[in-house]
């Protein structure tokens, strides 16, 4: 009995090991933002030029938050999402989940994170916290 607590442990430890993720950049060339206002379940959607601040500052954030990602089986509410080619990018009060190549991926943040990544993102300032 021991033992198996033991494994449990150890596999548990193994899981929550935190990941290293790395888009290439190509990856943003097209970005579309949803967003879903949390009353209403009202959903907002634009699409984000390359050349704009938004999609500087989404690509910004991910370049430089490339650690600390945990994989999940969770099913996340949609909140602000930013979609590419091959991601989804769905920013929560304190949470952001990515998924990218099949896999999904969690990553707590701060609320100065929040405000960064949804400043530009939403029109609607009744959306930011």
């Amino acid at each position: 009995m021991k033992r198996q607590i033991n494994v449990l442990i150890l596999c548990s430890l193994i899981a929550a090991c935190s990941k290293d993720i790395e888009i290439p950049p190509g990856v943003y060339q097209n970005l579309n933002v949803e967003i879903t206002t949390e009353n209403t379940n009202e959903k907002k959607k634009y699409t984000l030029e390359a050349n704009t601040t938004e999609h500087a500052l989404i690509e910004k954030w991910i370049s430089n938050n490339k650690g600390g990602w945990s994989v999940s089986h969770a099913s996340y509410v949609p909140s602000v999402v930013v979609s590419g080619d091959d991601f989804h990018l769905n920013i929560l009060d304190t949470l952001v989940v990515l998924a990218y190549q099949g896999n999904q991926y969690t990553r707590a943040i701060h609320e100065r994170d929040y405000k960064y990544l949804t400043k530009a993102l939403v029109a609607n300032k009744s959306l930011q916290r």
